[in-house]
């Protein structure tokens, strides 16, 4: 159970921050230490299979709870931070660059086109947290989309009128009708891994931090489009 969460805003706070984290993270250590001495005590490949999936899935549990806690905390942060002037074609080919190793190990393709060359208010360090989460969900989606010829990411930016707007748009197949209506809810993720906090964290620091907004649209059998649209009327 996370505590308070507007006391995570406060520096001060940062023991209610640790305590909420103990639980789960003790939760954590007491799951795989339980898996270690079961695997070793029972020798049937069935029956560990079974210990496995059973001490993995509590372990998982307690991942979810600090991830939440930590997301949270670092969201309100970002809201309590003054604002700041950055440049946005600086800090959006930085964010790009960081995924360059990542690229050339899942073999996806980067293509950036904007010459955005103004300046947004607000956090730098939200900036690159949300544009870095929606980079990872887009790589994330061709781990489920089958094999590709061919893996590429498309990234735009440019000014609609008193926005700037950002688009992320994959070819990893699409997302299922089935899923589309959930993904913007807490606690849902595809991921087996996952704690069902991304997109629904990045949609709230789009909107309460930068004033802007986030949607998408998808085409079964070819892919996605998400797009953010951060409001210019502060820019300098």
């Amino acid at each position: 159970m996370i505590g308070n969460i507007n006391n995570y805003t406060n520096p001060q706070n940062f023991a209610t921050v640790m305590h909420d984290m103990a639980s789960p993270v003790t939760l954590i250590r007491l799951n795989l230490d339980l898996l270690e001495s079961e695997i070793k005590i029972n020798k049937d490949i069935k029956t560990k299979a079974i210990i496995i999936r059973k001490y993995l899935r509590r372990a998982l549990d307690g991942v979810e709870r600090v991830s939440k806690i930590m997301n949270y905390t670092i969201d309100t942060q970002y809201r309590a931070c003054p604002h700041e002037y950055f440049n946005i074609k600086t800090e959006l080919l930085n964010v790009i660059n960081s995924f360059e190793v990542r690229s050339q190990m899942e073999n996806v393709k980067i293509f950036y086109r904007g010459e955005i060359n103004i300046k947004l208010a607000g956090s730098r360090n939200a900036f690159h947290r949300l544009l870095g989460n929606l980079i990872g969900n887009c790589f994330d989606a061709y781990q489920t989309s089958g094999k590709r010829l061919e893996k590429i990411l498309n990234i735009k930016a440019y000014k609609n009128g008193e926005y700037l707007v950002i688009t992320f748009e994959d070819n990893a197949g699409g997302i299922p009708n089935s899923i589309q209506k959930h993904i913007f809810k807490e606690q849902y993720t595809t991921k087996s891994m996952g704690n069902g906090l991304g997109l629904i964290s990045i949609k709230a620091l789009v909107e309460e931090h930068f004033g802007g907004f986030l949607n998408f649209y998808t085409i079964k059998g070819q892919g996605t489009v998400f797009a953010i649209a951060l409001p210019l009327l502060k820019s300098i």
